[in-house]
């Protein structure tokens, strides 16, 4: 017999498209939907008519709560069919696509393997709660109706760090920080040790810790977390690597770029455990506010809530709403600078094209200068050049003056004085 998958409660989705659908919707979109709606988790809540409180917010997987939540409440009712229906209703396409072939694949999945109606199928959430089951403390929490384990920061170090390592864990659990260790966190009986790692680093733990020293780059499986982390760190846009560098060492490409904290520095200006706390906090801080952030039904939405709500989903004072300028009053500055500058810019651009007129005169000037200088140059050589002519050919046919000394010898004996 055929199921309708329509008509299946989503309670049969097993535990790989539970997860799926929290990685699409758990982060929180800031542009809505065509019908004013989060296209997030906080859309399928309000079209599944779970109540949006402080508790919800804060959960560390709240799509995963709001399907309990659906499923509690409304029992058979909330079926495939209708979450498809809200996946479309928030615009994302994208989420039902993806997890189509998924929830198929779950529901023939326990129509094989038991022979009962969709209505009497079992809970997969309960069935499937221990492939989340990572660390001790996830245990805890489980029992007490909890969620997994969230840490402050994950602590990778090598074998012969561990004294170190011991003291940086004691210290900075002293200030209030939970940590993860695998030595002493991990239960027995993991499967893959390194893909529970990789999941406590990338869902678990906001901080990745890692005790640099020449013995740490040794092992091929730290060389590898510490890629895996700056990854996530460059794909998540947040801090994710504080590196503590114990002992001075060759560093790796991948942590070249990053500010270390260095142990044996630490002197009067700064402590270094001091400055690991401070790295280790999280920075997230959330509007009190948030909580007081309601959906608006379908029906009675408007643009002038949408745009509100679309800006910050918290309290707008009406008042200084009202007292805030128009935008016609803005526009009309607007233009008024915008003349102003016009202005300016005719102006500038007279005075440059006057500047260029009169350095070009100048210049003219100069050059018609400069040519009556060469041309009387000219003249006064040429004059003295002729002259030099001149004297040197008259010079050249003017007779030369002889004195015959006997003639006049001879006169004066004769008695004549002018010979």
């Amino acid at each position: 017999m055929e199921v309708n998958i329509e008509d299946v409660p989503v309670k049969v989705l097993r535990y790989q498209s539970r997860q799926q659908l929290s990685k699409h919707l758990n982060s929180q979109k800031v542009l809505l939907s065509e019908n004013g709606l989060p296209r997030d988790w906080r859309g399928i809540a309000h079209l599944a008519g779970c109540k949006h409180d402080l508790a919800l917010e804060r959960d560390p997987d709240p799509m995963a709560k709001v399907l309990k939540l659906w499923s509690e409440e409304q029992g058979e009712s909330a079926t495939i069919g209708q979450l498809r229906k809200f996946l479309e209703l928030i615009d994302r396409y994208d989420v039902e696509e993806d997890l189509s072939q998924a929830m198929e694949e779950d529901v023939v999945f326990f129509s094989n393997t038991t022979r009962n109606t969709p209505q009497e199928i079992p809970d997969t959430s309960v069935i499937s709660a221990d492939s989340c089951v990572i660390t001790n403390d996830d245990i805890t929490r489980l029992q007490q109706g909890q969620g997994p384990q969230k840490y402050d920061a994950f602590v990778l170090f090598a074998d012969e760090d561990i004294d170190f390592a011991d003291e940086l864990i004691e210290r900075m659990q002293n200030f209030g920080l939970k940590l993860c260790v695998k030595e002493r966190d991990l239960l027995g009986g993991i499967p893959f040790e390194h893909e529970a790692i990789m999941r406590l680093i990338s869902e678990r733990c906001n901080r990745l810790v890692i005790v640099v020293s020449p013995n740490f780059f040794r092992s091929p499986a730290n060389s590898f977390f510490v890629s895996y982390a700056a990854a996530l760190g460059i794909e998540q846009r947040r801090r994710k690597i504080v590196p503590c560098v114990y002992r001075a060492c060759e560093l790796p490409p991948t942590l070249s770029f990053y500010f270390l904290l260095y142990y044996e520095r630490s002197g009067r200006f700064w402590n270094f455990w001091d400055k690991l706390r401070d790295s280790l906090q999280a920075t997230v801080i959330k509007h009190p506010e948030a909580s007081n952030f309601s959906i608006p039904a379908i029906a009675s939405i408007n643009d002038h809530e949408i745009e509100k709500k679309q800006v910050c989903p918290f309290k707008v004072d009406e008042k200084k709403l009202n007292q805030s300028p128009k935008v016609d009053t803005l526009r009309s500055k607007c233009d008024e600078e915008l003349q102003k500058l016009k202005y300016c810019s005719n102006k500038e651009q007279m005075l440059t094209e006057s500047q260029h007129s009169v350095s070009k005169q100048v210049d003219e000037s100069n050059d018609n200068k400069e040519k009556t200088v060469d041309t009387n140059c000219t003249i006064s050589l040429k004059r003295k050049w002729y002259e030099k002519i001149l004297f040197s050919t008259s010079q050249k046919h003017r007779p030369k003056k002889t004195k015959n000394k006997k003639t006049k010898g001879t006169c004066k004996k004769v008695g004549l004085e002018d010979c």
